[in-house]
């Protein structure tokens, strides 16, 4: 099922075929490195159980990110019920690197936020990223998102935290 489609990117539901080219961006370190778990030892179970939890709930899941022009997925974008709030929202992608810095994740996040907040109804959408990730952070100021809060993990890394409200 297509969720939404930008100038040069379609975002639909992941099929089982789909994750096993998923699981190759996971095992990317370079892919994983600003991602909570940093993990790369993904398995193809493993992947798969995450996608099924993740789509569970009735507002946002976990999509595929798929080039308009041949269909090669190159990464994966989620809405999460982060906060046991409907209107209240986490959003966050995986892009593979191989297709950073050409203004996707732009394209990707700007239509994600008019997703959640024209057709879910969502009231406030959520961001929070490793201090370390200044992509992330520049292209949530560029959307014109607000820093909410600073601060550090309990494993000692800084994050930021940004919230876009409609």
């Amino acid at each position: 099922m297509i969720i939404f489609e930008t100038s040069r990117l379609q975002v639909r539901s992941l099929s089982h075929t789909d994750i096993v080219d998923l699981l190759s961006i996971y095992q990317q370190k370079k892919n994983m490195r600003y991602i909570q778990s940093g993990r790369t030892d993904w398995t193809n179970t493993e992947l798969k159980t995450k996608v099924e939890r993740c789509n569970q709930g009735e507002n946002g899941g976990l999509y595929g990110i798929f080039l308009i022009e041949n269909q090669q997925l190159i990464g994966e974008v989620g809405l999460f019920d982060s906060f046991q709030d409907a209107t209240h929202l986490e959003m966050g992608y995986i892009l593979d690197h191989l297709h950073w810095q050409k203004g996707l994740g732009y394209e990707l996040v700007k239509a994600l936020m008019n997703h959640a907040f024209s057709k879910l109804k969502v009231k406030q959408l959520s961001a929070r990223m490793y201090a370390e990730n200044q992509g992330s952070i520049k292209l949530a100021e560029k959307l014109g998102m607000e820093e909410y809060q600073k601060g550090t993990t309990p494993e000692g890394r800084e994050f930021r935290w940004f919230v876009a409200t409609n």
